[in-house]
């Protein structure tokens, strides 16, 4: 009977892997192509009564419940159902990801003051449930104020709508009017939270910074470019990206923030291709951050690659954006193209259905940095294996990781997961479509892998 161990390490193994144990050659996973599998329905016997795995294989961490989430396996193709160490005690149900390399950082709000705590049940071995951080409340955030329900006066509650658990205010820096917005909690989170990310796996670390972007809406209303706070701060500080000739519409629909490690640096990257270099300064924590360069447009056209490539594509082909740090590089830029799915209305009523789409490719670009301009060359992979989705990436050699496929993006979409070779600009899907699924899922998935030690 193998010990429980051996079982949990089992997750990132192949069946020939451990009859290979020792080794040293990569091991093609055999998993069927075909583009009708469904994901099995949850069961008993799939769920698990031990922690996360503790590993270092990357795999997809889709929320269930409160006490349980459904983990994927690039490598074998399989989901499999685990228990959080603490009982639930972690909310990632009703947390959103902080965009991070792989390493299982998500945010959830108190129920008092609407504080964002970082919460991490991947990374600590003994006490999962300990590692947690608590960042300022949003009402620290200049011209915002957030209370729940419970806290505010017997006239606001009596206004507020049925099912209503939160609300917030604000003051329109445009025309100085005051704002109450009625909203359960996890639509006014966000709205206030754009894009979020660390510059540390390890928030405990010295001047770790918390880098937010606030929602599309507040960032025309609040006049704020993005908010910050070093762990340990009673308030977020704000600064602005942009203050020359760019387009200051562009400016606010912030897509990606990664911190590059290497570098030392936050990337920003807007809508429209746009993106900035933000650099803060460890020696003295109370400056303000500064931007290294002027922001400049990608010299990369999603448009114009989308109509070159998939011009035979009948449907209109849409486009979404990574940014991945790399520990040997720059920054690299992922862009991933797909088109809606032509369907039947199934119940036949009036109301709009929710779209469904096709991965139809994928394109990588190394981005390189000066004072003048940013250079971006398409990019191929080699060993290297990305796996993304909206909030979280990992990027690992296949050489440490036996099993996973080289040159290949790795990828999860509302209707479909798979991989993508770069080289041979071929598909493989695990599953698609997978209503199912996504029918079970109640917080944002995201891809975590333990750092090696």
């Amino acid at each position: 009977m193998p010990s429980l161990w051996s079982r949990i390490r089992r997750l990132g193994s192949t069946e020939q892997e451990e009859e290979e144990e020792g080794s040293s050659c990569r091991v093609v996973p055999t998993f069927e192509r075909d583009h009708d599998n469904k994901v099995p329905p949850l069961g008993n016997n799939e769920v698990q009564d031990f922690p996360l795995p503790l590993t270092s294989y990357p795999v997809l961490m889709l929320p269930v419940t409160h006490t349980t989430c459904r983990l994927f396996n690039p490598v074998t193709g399989k989901f499999t159902r685990f228990s959080y160490p603490d009982g639930g005690k972690i909310s990632y149900s009703s947390s959103i990801p902080a965009f991070s390399n792989g390493h299982g950082w998500v945010s959830y709000f108190t129920n008092t003051d609407c504080s964002m705590i970082l919460a991490n049940n991947v990374l600590s071995d003994s006490n999962p449930s300990a590692t947690a951080i608590t960042l300022p409340p949003f009402h620290t955030i200049p011209n915002l104020h957030s209370l729940p329900i419970e806290a505010a006066d017997p006239d606001l509650k009596a206004a507020a709508p049925p099912g209503t658990d939160c609300f917030f205010y604000y003051t329109n820096v445009r025309d100085g009017e005051e704002v109450i917005k009625f909203l359960p909690r996890r639509l006014m989170v966000e709205m206030i939270l754009g894009c979020f990310a660390l510059s540390s796996s390890s928030p405990t670390e010295d001047n770790c910074v918390a880098f937010l972007s606030p929602g599309r809406y507040l960032r025309h209303t609040l006049g704020i470019d993005f908010a910050f706070c070093r762990i340990g701060d009673a308030r977020w500080s704000t600064a602005p990206l942009c203050l020359d000739h760019y387009n200051k519409v562009d400016q606010c629909f912030i897509e990606k923030v990664v911190y590059s490690r290497r570098e030392k640096l936050f990337y920003v990257l807007s809508r429209h291709m746009c993106i900035q270099v933000v650099e803060f300064n460890d020696d003295d924590p109370a400056s303000l951050p500064k931007r290294l360069c002027s922001p400049h447009c990608v010299p990369v056209d999603p448009c114009r690659v989308a109509y070159e490539l998939y011009r035979d594509e009948v449907l209109p082909v849409y486009h979404s954006m990574y940014l991945v740090e790399t520990p040997q590089r720059d920054p690299l830029l992922v862009l991933h193209y797909f088109v809606p799915i032509e369907y039947d209305d199934e119940d036949d009523d009036d109301e709009e259905e929710e779209g469904k789409y096709r991965s139809v490719g994928f394109h990588v670009y190394k981005l390189c940095f000066d004072r003048q301009k940013v250079v971006a060359e398409e990019f191929f992979l080699d060993d290297t294996a990305l796996l993304v989705d909206v909030a979280s990436f990992v990027c690992v050699s296949v050489r440490d990781f036996p099993g996973l496929m080289p040159n290949s993006v790795y990828f999860f979409g509302r209707h479909e997961i798979g991989f993508y070779n770069l080289l041979d600009r071929a598909f493989t899907h695990f599953y698609q479509p997978f209503e199912m699924l996504m029918e079970e899922i109640s917080g944002q998935p995201m891809w975590v892998s333990r750092p090696q030690l």
